[in-house]
C-alpha cells in the first residue's frame, strides 16, 4: 500500500504540474462556465475514481471507514449514540453517517457519501473564494496527494470541520449576524468533531458581538446537552478521552527519539499542556488581529489553529493534516514561491507515506536510537521528522503573511 500511495502521489503531482503549466483551467472555453469545471473536474478525479476502485475492482472501504458504518449501522437501527454503541466523533456524526444506509447498506456507501460532502464544501469553498483563481487552485485541490488519498482511500472525515467554518462564512455574509454564525458553529459542533470546540474561544475574542455569538451557540449547546444528560448522564464526553491516547507524528514522538527516549511521550499533562498552547496562542492571535475582516481572520484563524494542533498534540496523526490542507490552498497556496510549492508537493507526499508505514509496523512507537538501525523505522522516522519541520514551516509562514496583512 506505501508503494502504490507514493506511485499515486507523483501521477498526481505530475498531472498538476502539466494542467498548470498549460494554464488548461482559464485557457479552454468549454471549462469558463463554473459549475461546468467544478462538475467535471470532480468527477474525473473523485467519482470516477471510486468507480473504478470500490466497483469495477471491488476493493473493500478502509481505514475508518468501516468504524463509521458499525457505528452508522447501529444508529440506522435506532440506537442511541453513546449508550447503545461507542462512538469517537460528535453526538449526531453517526446520524449523518447513516444516511446512505437507507439506499445501501455498505461501508462503501458511507466512503461516497464522505467523497460527495467533500464535494459539497469544494464548491461552496470555491464560489467563496471567487476573488482568487479559483479553477487552479480547485484543480490543485483535487490532485493534491493528501486530499486524493485521505479522500478517495481514506473516506476520512476531517474536512467537514472546515465545511462548518466555511459554511459560518456564508451564513455571516447573508444575514450579517453573529447570533446565525452562533447557531451555525454549535450545530456544527453536533455534527462533526469536538475538535471543533478549539476555534470557540478565539473566535469569541474577536467578535465584538459576543453577547450575539454567545446566544446562538447556547441556542443550540443548551437543549442539547440537557438531552444527552438526562438520557446518557456523562457518556457524551467519551471521545474527549481519545486525546490520551499517543499518537504520530508530532513534536513529542519526534523528541522521544531525539532524546533517546528521555523526553516524555504518553503521559496526559502532555495533552494539557498542547491544549493550553492552543488556546492560548489563538486566544492572543484572535486579540491581536481582531481588527481583520472576518473572511480574512477566520479561515487564517482556522489553518493556524490545526495546524498548530497537530504539532503539540501527542495524539495528532498525519491525516490531521485533511482538516486545512482545502482552506490552505485557498488561502495560502498562491502566496507560496516556487521553492515552497515544491517542499508542499513533498510535505504532501511524507503526509500520505507515513500512515500506512507505521500501521504495517503495528503502530509501534520508536524509543531510542537503535531503533533507526531498522530500515522501516528509519524511512517511518524520516516521514515525521518531513511532516513536523513542514509544519512548524507553514505555520510560521502563514503568521508572517497574515501579520503583513494587517499592517497593509
Amino acid at each position: 500500500m506505501t508503494v502504490l500511495k507514493l506511485i499515486i502521489s507523483f501521477c498526481l503531482l505530475l498531472t498538476s504540474f502539466i494542467l498548470g503549466k498549460f494554464d488548461v483551467a482559464n485557457r479552454m472555453k468549454f471549462f469558463q462556465n463554473d459549475l461546468r469545471f467544478f462538475t467535471l473536474t470532480f468527477l474525473f478525479f473523485r467519482i470516477f475514481p471510486f468507480i473504478l476502485i470500490y466497483i469495477a475492482l471491488d476493493y473493500d472501504a478502509r481505514s475508518d471507514v468501516h468504524m463509521f458504518y458499525d457505528s452508522a449501522l447501529m444508529a440506522f437501527q435506532g440506537g442511541f449514540v453513546y449508550r447503545d454503541f461507542p462512538n469517537a466523533y460528535s453526538p449526531l456524526f453517526p446520524y449523518l453517517t447513516a444516511i446512505p444506509l437507507f439506499f445501501v447498506e455498505s461501508a462503501k456507501s458511507i466512503l461516497l457519501e464522505m467523497i460527495l460532502l467533500e464535494g459539497l464544501i469544494l464548491w461552496i469553498s470555491f464560489k467563496f473564494f471567487r476573488n482568487l483563481d479559483g479553477k487552479s487552485l480547485l484543480l490543485v485541490y483535487l490532485l493534491l496527494p493528501s486530499s486524493f488519498v485521505f479522500s478517495v482511500l481514506g473516506g476520512q472525515e476531517d474536512v467537514l470541520m472546515w465545511g462548518v467554518i466555511v459554511a459560518v462564512l456564508v451564513i455571516y455574509q447573508k444575514t450579517n449576524s453573529f447570533f446565525w454564525m452562533g447557531i451555525g458553529l454549535g450545530i456544527g459542533l453536533l455534527l462533526t468533531k469536538f475538535l471543533l470546540i478549539l476555534i470557540f474561544p478565539a473566535v469569541f475574542i474577536y467578535t465584538r458581538s459576543k453577547g450575539k455569538l454567545l446566544l446562538g451557540c447556547l441556542f443550540v449547546g443548551i437543549p442539547s446537552l440537557l438531552f444527552l444528560y438526562t438520557q446518557i448522564q456523562w457518556d457524551f464526553l467519551s471521545p474527549i478521552q481519545q486525546a490520551n491516547d499517543p499518537r504520530l507524528p508530532n513534536l513529542w514522538s519526534v523528541l522521544h527519539v531525539i532524546t533517546n527516549g528521555y523526553s516524555p511521550l504518553g503521559p496526559k499533562w502532555l495533552n494539557w499542556a498542547g491544549l493550553l498552547a492552543i488556546i492560548s496562542g489563538s486566544s492572543a492571535f484572535a486579540w491581536r488581529y481582531r481588527s481583520l475582516p472576518l473572511e480574512y481572520f477566520l479561515p487564517n484563524l482556522f489553518i493556524i489553529i490545526f495546524i498548530g494542533m497537530m504539532i503539540v498534540q501527542q495524539s495528532s496523526l498525519a491525516n490531521y493534516a485533511y482538516n486545512f490542507m482545502l482552506p490552505y490552498l485557498f488561502v495560502a497556496y498562491f502566496e507560496l514561491n516556487n521553492k515552497q510549492k515544491i517542499f508542499f508537493a513533498i510535505f504532501n507526499i511524507a503526509l500520505v507515506i507515513q500512515p500506512p508505514i507505521w500501521w504495517g509496523q503495528q503502530m509501534r512507537y520508536l524509543h531510542h536510537w537503535s531503533d533507526l538501525m531498522i530500515p522501516a523505522n528509519l524511512l517511518e522516522y524520516s516521514m515525521e521528522i518531513i511532516i513536523l519541520f513542514g509544519l512548524i514551516y507553514f505555520l510560521i509562514d502563514r503568521l508572517k503573511k497574515v501579520h503583513s496583512f494587517s499592517l497593509q
